[in-house]
């Protein structure tokens, strides 16, 4: 390799490092199932249905079970394969899945092979097998909400069962319910599916939900209190309304925006308290005692999630905060600078929807990932059904399990660096160490290029052979080195292609035929040439 060359790749090796050589697709996520450091790996190949792999050993074959085969101990280092035939090759950099890897692999070359499922990466010598990781998406377009039978999206109402389409409404912009005896579609109006009838509530007119006689806003959310009767969310507070006898009572205006429900308490005659939240606080109403209660005062939450009475989950714009109502000690700031529109929680797993993607918060680990998955996320399209996550986008629907979600938490851990101005320092500090690196090879060669007559590879060569056939029998690399005043790297680089390891054992052959041609028995051989008399019976 010229000098020149040398100082080019130290000079674009930093490079190489902090921009991969292809973009990775944000829907592609891998899992490590296979590690191993038994042997020097270099890279892996494929021919017919087999996978070799270039190792310090020779050419390996790999089988199902995890083991490895020689193959051919006489190709040592990289492989490449050309019409079917192994030969000794140079290996491909591919630096583009460097975020799976441990923190001491990542700044090291790799190369990578796809099979099926999987990719083959080798790093340092060692050999990662990672599984892809296919996620469970169906292009539905833009999906607005979610329930156990529905989907409801721009273009219509879906009926998750038989893919049909609702005849009406022909969007949503709402909430879809569920309950035991009617089924509510929350557009801007209001469309009620009971006993296989479907009736629809709206007055285009005044753009609002029609109920009687009475105007009751736009349409959000509905909680059951017991059948018949359902508490509405809309546009102008909450109602309370009766779908046999299409009644409605207010109950609480919207001063500070739409109510959003947060969760429900029941008891044998129904719902007994309901919790929710608008633009600015969060509050309780007892329905047996009429009482409305604040219990958070100037959060201004985004979006609230809650499994207890006593502590929430609460999503503003700056920050996704834990809040303990008995414990305030409790209380903090979970994530902070966060963007997004509405969360909820699946296992240990915070979830965080936005614009951008999708976000984790995990509750064991106390720690975060944002943005895991990339995607463009609706405001009220997430729902867990069956332990199951759906989350609909403006493109379709995801269906996740927790497991899933954990590996998405994981492999992003690994993948992220902190994007923040501490990079420039690193950056900055890595630039300082290669330009010493690079000032330091400069005078190394300096140095050796005064002790190292310039002579031609040829004329080097000889000295070589001369100074092993001094002492044929006790000369090693080391040696060498020594009478020519120079280091094994210089050594190696003045031979070319040529082997000084390789060159020792030629020069010993010779004189191990030309003994056995005059009948010179084996210890005299062995004495001869350095050889010990096991290895001389296999030559």
């Amino acid at each position: 390799m010229s000098y020149i060359s040398f100082v080019w790749i130290i000079l674009i090796y930093p490079l190489l490092l902090i921009f991969p050589n292809s973009e990775i697709s944000q829907s592609e996520f891998y899992k490590l199932k296979y590690f191993n450091s038994e042997f020097y790996f270099y890279n892996t190949v494929k021919l017919d249905e087999n996978l070799l792999f270039g190792t310090s050993l020779g050419v390996l074959r790999f089988n199902d079970n995890n083991t490895f085969i020689l193959q051919n101990e006489d190709i040592i280092g990289p492989i490449g394969l050309n019409h079917g035939e192994i030969y000794k090759a140079y290996r491909s950099i591919n630096n583009s899945f460097n975020y799976l890897l441990p923190e001491n692999y990542k700044y090291s070359l790799s190369t990578i092979l796809f099979d099926g499922e999987y990719l083959y990466l080798i790093n340092s010598g060692d050999l990662f097998i990672f599984e892809k990781l296919t996620l469970n998406f169906k292009s539905t377009g833009s999906v607005r909400s979610i329930s156990e039978n529905y989907i409801g999206t721009y273009e219509g109402i879906i009926n998750r069962e038989n893919d049909s389409l609702l005849k009406f409404p022909t969007y949503t912009s709402g909430y879809i319910r569920e309950f035991k005896n009617a089924t509510f579609i929350l557009w801007d109006g209001l469309s009620v599916i009971n006993q296989g009838n479907q009736k629809n509530y709206y007055d285009y007119t005044n753009e609002s939900i029609l109920l009687g006689d009475q105007l009751i806003g736009v349409g959000h959310d509905v909680v059951e209190i017991r059948h018949p009767k359902y508490l509405v969310s809309t546009s102008r507070g909450l109602f309370e309304i009766d779908i046999d006898l299409e009644k409605s009572t207010q109950i609480l205006d919207a001063e500070e925006g739409t109510f959003s429900f947060i969760r429900t308490e029941r008891n044998i005659f129904g719902l007994e308290i309901v919790y929710f939240y608008d633009s600015r606080n969060i509050y309780q109403y007892n329905m047996v005692t009429g009482e409305k209660s604040t219990i958070a005062i100037d959060i201004y939450p985004l979006s609230v999630f809650s499994e207890s009475s006593s502590t929430y989950y609460i999503l503003t714009k700056e920050s996704l905060l834990y809040k303990h109502l008995k414990e305030p000690k409790l209380n903090q700031i979970l994530i902070d600078n966060i963007n997004g529109h509405s969360i909820g929680k699946l296992g240990d797993l915070i979830y965080i929807l936005s614009d951008e993607g999708l976000s984790l918060y995990h509750l064991a680990k106390s720690g975060s990932q944002l943005n895991v998955l990339k995607n463009e996320f609706n405001r009220l399209a997430h729902k867990v059904i069956d332990d199951k996550l759906y989350l609909g986008g403006v493109s379709g629907i995801y269906v996740m399990d927790y497991l899933t979600l954990e590996q998405l938490y994981d492999n992003n851990r690994e993948n992220n660096l902190k994007k923040d101005s501490s990079n420039l320092w690193w950056y900055l500090s890595l630039l300082v160490v290669f330009i010493f690196g690079l000032w330091t090879i400069w005078w190394q060669r300096r140095m050796i290029e005064s002790k190292l007559p310039n002579v031609e590879i040829k004329s080097f060569y000889d000295t070589v052979v001369n100074i092993i056939n001094e002492d044929i029998a006790n000369t090693d690399i080391n040696t060498i080195c020594k009478r020519l005043n120079i280091s094994t790297a210089a050594l190696y680089e003045q031979l070319g292609e040529v082997k000084p390891g390789k060159l020792i054992r030629r020069e010993r052959i010779k004189i191990v035929r030309s003994m056995r041609k005059t009948n010179a028995s084996d210890h005299e051989i062995a004495k001869a040439t350095g050889f010990s008399i096991s290895y001389l019976k296999k030559i």
